[in-house]
């Protein structure tokens, strides 16, 4: 029509020329009159570009008030604003001239669905259903302007309905935002709300592992879980790179030495469903925090660069679980290790020393570290043979042991009957473990109760084997002084567990024997079978002896000339 507009005007313009000849002719208004033109033409092109581009932008908002997508950033550009949102998609609202425009809008429907509105009316197609402005069903109508009226089209511009005068372009009435939301009002008055958030994450709450609302860390590798809104975002904020995430710390109680608040390194992100996984290391927490004493909470807080959103602080519990009492921790072996030896009330503690077979140390409370002792219980009077409960003591020497045997070849006098091996209970079987009595001489389950008891052979094994467990010396465990090992697990899963095994020595008859130095020995549910029924198993722990030596092996010991400390386990 531009062009068609121009053409007339020519040709008016030379047949003129024509029938004045060489007269000089004043053409500035006519010229006037054709720049109007081509100015009116251009504002009409402009205000269908603009009209087509805001109908792109009002789909664009549809999906993103249905679909996880949310604002990035927003900025204020000429005639209007520039949103980016989250899925990478990019829009411009501009506001339009004053002027009657069909004001173009979407409403939601009864089914939950956006469909197109022209005047704050129903779009339809040339079928007279609605036309739907969302998903995959969705269509984008066209706009013109021909004659100087607005037309629309719902087909691609195959068939266009006009939709009045064109005199203006103005779909947005408004646009606002704050911290939170982006808010976008349509010229018929519709009001879209959108939210803001860190690549697409409104809120993050961590979820709980224990009843008090606390969650658990470690003192090495551990992974907090946390809920995220709105649904389906947790994929787009776990792909965001490790420096978007800061886990910070705080010390509730004040630390004199390394300050209140600390950050533990994100190593991982992954999601699931609704659902962020963000695994770190508790290797830099002070260490009281393991011990119970120094109490925590964390916050996790995740920037995209434009926006960040908070879980806001929660507390922190390292929970070891218990039995009858008693903590135990789960390496994923067979069975479950006690925190602390018999008769000690934290891990670095000695506890207290047994002979085998024996419910109860020989010396009196509070004498466990006398060398020599001097104060012992009625009937006793050092680690011997005199004193052993299961011995006859008319005796007095290990030929008068009278419970726990197997045919070892040296106990003819008393457990074997012309030749044939009878055992302690003259039955003929062997009984060398303190299953074999319902553990009634087993210093766990008598001191601890429930099902508590002291390892057996294979279980000590397992614990010693270099594919199951770490054994790491330390002769300054947590800063108390005391040597021994940290032994922590190899198990998938339970990387983060571990029990520390003090080298508390051992008692020898009348003092504790520090031969080897600073040495651990803890008894095993064992007589040695391949000596004889006086030698009951022991595991041996010697850091001396590292790297030339054996520092960690199976040994034996007599069972009554030695007082030897007991770990329990439980199944």
């Amino acid at each position: 029509m531009k062009n068609f507009f121009k053409f007339f005007l020519v040709v008016s313009f030379v047949v003129a020329m024509f029938a004045t000849g060489c007269q000089k002719y004043d053409d500035s208004e006519l010229r006037g009159q054709i720049n109007g033109l081509d100015g009116r033409m251009s504002k009409l092109e402009s205000q269908v570009q603009t009209a087509n581009q805001n109908i792109s932008a009002l789909q664009t908002l549809t999906a993103v008030l249905n679909d996880a997508i949310f604002v990035k950033s927003i900025n204020d550009v000429s005639g209007g604003y520039e949103i980016k949102f989250s899925n990478g998609k990019t829009i411009t609202l501009k506001n339009g001239a004053d002027g009657k425009t069909p004001v173009i809008g979407v409403k939601k429907d009864t089914d939950g669905k956006y469909y197109w509105t022209v005047d704050g009316e129903w779009l339809k197609d040339s079928d007279g259903n609605k036309v739907v402005a969302q998903g995959t069903d969705g269509v984008t109508p066209q706009m013109k302007i021909e004659d100087n009226c607005w037309y629309i089209s719902t087909d691609g511009g195959k068939t266009w309905t006009n939709a009045g005068k064109a005199s203006g372009d103005s779909f947005f009435k408004s646009v606002t935002y704050d911290e939170n939301f982006v808010y976008v009002t349509l010229a018929d008055d519709t009001k879209l709300t959108l939210s803001r958030g860190a690549n697409g994450v409104q809120a993050i709450s961590v979820i709980p592992d224990y009843s008090d609302g606390s969650a658990k860390v470690a003192p090495g590798a551990f992974t907090l879980r946390f809920d995220v809104l709105p649904e389906g975002a947790a994929a787009s904020v776990a792909a965001l790179a490790g420096s978007c995430f800061q886990l910070k710390v705080a010390y509730v109680q004040t630390k004199a030495a390394a300050g209140d608040v600390t950050t533990l390194p994100v190593s991982k992100v992954e999601a699931s469903g609704n659902f962020l996984f963000v695994t770190t290391d508790g290797a830099t927490l002070d260490e009281k925090v393991f011990d119970g004493k120094l109490a925590v909470s964390a916050s996790l807080n995740v920037n995209d660069g434009v926006k960040s959103v908070t879980t806001g602080f929660f507390p922190l519990y390292y929970l070891t679980e218990k039995h009858v009492g008693h903590e135990y921790v789960d390496l994923g072996l067979s069975v479950k290790w006690a925190t602390c030896n018999v008769g000690a009330d934290c891990p670095e503690g000695y506890g207290d020393y047994f002979a085998w077979g024996e419910v109860e140390p020989y010396y009196k409370e509070g004498h466990s570290q006398d060398n020599p002792c001097t104060d012992w219980r009625t009937g006793r009077n050092g680690y011997n043979w005199n004193s052993y409960t299961w011995m006859d003591h008319a005796i007095n020497d290990w030929q008068g042991i009278t419970k726990y045997s197997f045919a070892d070849g040296e106990t003819v006098a008393r457990w074997y009957s012309s030749g044939i091996f009878t055992g302690d209970k003259g039955d003929g079987v062997a009984h060398t473990t303190f299953a074999d009595y319902a553990y009634e001489d087993d210093a766990a389950r008598v001191n601890w109760g429930g099902s508590w008891r002291t390892p057996t052979l294979e279980e000590v094994k397992e614990l010693m084997d270099k594919a199951n467990c770490d054994w790491i010396p330390t002769e300054d465990y947590k800063g108390t002084g005391v040597q021994g090992y940290i032994v922590k697990s190899r198990k998938p899963g339970y990387t983060d567990k571990s029990i520390f095994l003090p080298h508390a020595d051992s008692w020898y008859m009348e003092k504790i024997d520090v031969s080897y130095g600073r040495v651990g020995n803890y008894w095993i549910a064992s007589l040695d079978t391949d000596r004889s029924s006086r030698y009951a198993l022991s595991l041996f722990m010697n850091i001396a002896l590292e790297p030339d030596g054996q520092p960690i092996k199976l040994s034996s010991a007599s069972r009554a000339l030695y007082g030897m400390t007991v770990r329990p386990v439980v199944e």
